[in-house]
């Protein structure tokens, strides 16, 4: 790759913290002289974006809006082909994208959304980007606190229809994230892989379409943070002064990814299935 042009990615560009972490990585690309990848779903919001993303003085030849749904492994695989048709040497992944689905759903392979788009899918195209990567690249993805407050089992990939809540399915994709991060930071030594909590932010994901939606908005939005506060912990763990890796990086600190996750029992395993889809996620 010695030809390569470098490129940062950023996955669910469009949304509140992807929309921030891609205004602030669009400067970061034209101060280096790189090219910026940010992917999307919504057509509409991308070409919003694009405009938002020009005005920081990028320039339009340096931009990259690609389309991509971290839910498909097709669409997965078809992001990466292009990314090695550009000929890019990837410094930055920032895996931001993410949902939280309402219904109890699976793809048709069996894989429970939540996790399929917030770990499954991020952590597939981590180690696909892997080989576009140099010495010291960085892999950022973007966790959740609520990691903290669930713990995962065997069932983790599927999920049951029967105990589905969306916000625990949530938060043990972003549990499994943490696990994922871990074990690719102790498996890839030349590359800098951390977490981030943004804490809470005031986005679409805190409605709940419950009789308590009024109250959240009333007595719990306001002490939530802005994406663009959030968007600090980003930028700590791009910058990674201390050049650490298997760290979690919050607006107010970094840590070491704590022990919950980086001994858990299931790493070695949850590692091993991602590989495993990882080169043949197109079956």
């Amino acid at each position: 790759m010695e030809n390569a042009k470098d490129a940062i990615i950023v996955t669910g560009a469009t949304g509140g913290l992807g929309h921030a972490v891609s205004v602030f990585m669009a400067g970061e690309a034209k101060k280096n002289g790189a090219c910026l990848v940010l992917s999307f779903r919504n057509p509409e919001k991308a070409e919003e974006l694009k405009k938002k993303v020009l005005a920081t003085g990028i320039e339009e030849g340096n931009l990259f809006l690609e389309r991509l749904n971290l839910s498909d492994f097709l669409s997965i695989d078809s992001f990466v082909r292009r990314i090695a048709g550009y000929g890019f040497r990837v410094k930055t992944i920032v895996n931001n994208a993410g949902s939280m689905y309402k219904y109890y759903t699976v793809n048709h392979q069996g894989y429970e959304m939540n996790m399929l788009t917030n770990f499954i899918g991020p952590a597939v195209l981590s180690l696909k980007l892997s080989g576009y990567m140099e010495k010291g690249g960085s892999v950022i993805n973007v966790l959740s606190l609520t990691r903290n407050y669930v713990d995962l089992d065997d069932s983790l990939w599927k999920g049951s229809q029967s105990t589905y809540s969306r916000l625990v399915n949530y938060s043990k994709s972003k549990a499994a994230l943490t696990v994922f991060t871990s074990a690719m930071a102790e498996s890839f030594p030349d590359l800098y892989v951390n977490g981030v909590d943004p804490g809470v932010m005031n986005t679409a994901m805190l409605k709940m379409d419950k009789w308590f939606d009024p109250l959240t908005n009333i007595f719990f939005r306001p002490f939530t943070y802005k994406p663009e506060k959030s968007l600090e912990a980003v930028k700590s763990a791009y910058i990674n002064e201390g050049r650490n890796s298997g760290y979690i990086f919050s607006v107010k600190r970094k840590i070491p990814i704590e022990k919950k996750f980086s001994a858990h029992k299931l790493k070695t395993a949850i590692f091993a299935k991602i590989k495993e889809l990882a080169w043949g996620a197109a079956d």
